[in-house]
């Protein structure tokens, strides 16, 4: 389940990071050679959970140095902005469609979890999710209270 968001998330960031630079290249004539690698390490080092974004900007950040402060200012405001899209809005969407819980509770599970215990408790808090819901809830209905609100059938439109 978590395993299986993770790679969502990894083909998302691979995605919008390819995106990026190839709007970057096109609209703003900031040429950042080689934007499928970039993508392809931004989207491999997303399974490493907030590092990971952080070490796969490097390289981009370093072939900005060679087109000057501008490039460098656009490369580091992209990789801003999609790390913050993934943090607001992709993590607790897809990680709690994975885990069947609502986005809600997925942000609030992770703010306490790095309000106590740092980063390894926001590294931590969603494969730990996913234990206890195989250990404790091992059918395929979602966890009581904390599931995803759906839609009933039996409304009137």
């Amino acid at each position: 389940m978590w395993l299986r968001g993770q790679f969502f998330l990894s083909l998302s960031i691979f995605l919008a990071t390819y995106v990026g630079l190839f709007v970057l290249e096109w609209v703003f004539g900031i040429n950042i050679r080689g934007h499928f690698s970039l993508a392809l390490i931004a989207g491999l080092f997303e399974i490493v959970p907030i590092i990971g974004p952080i070490l796969a900007s490097i390289p981009a950040i370093i072939i900005a140095f060679s087109l000057g402060p501008v490039a460098i200012g656009a490369v580091v405001v992209l990789y801003v902005i999609i790390q913050q899209i993934e943090n607001l809005f992709l993590v607790p969407r897809i990680q709690g469609n994975a885990l069947e819980l609502s986005s809600f509770t997925v942000l609030v599970f992770m703010t306490v979890a790095g309000s106590l215990f740092g980063i390894i408790g926001v590294l931590l808090v969603l494969p730990v999710l996913a234990a206890i819901k195989v250990l404790y809830f091992p059918s395929d209905e979602p966890l009581p209270l904390i599931a995803p609100i759906k839609k009933s059938k039996n409304l009137k439109k």
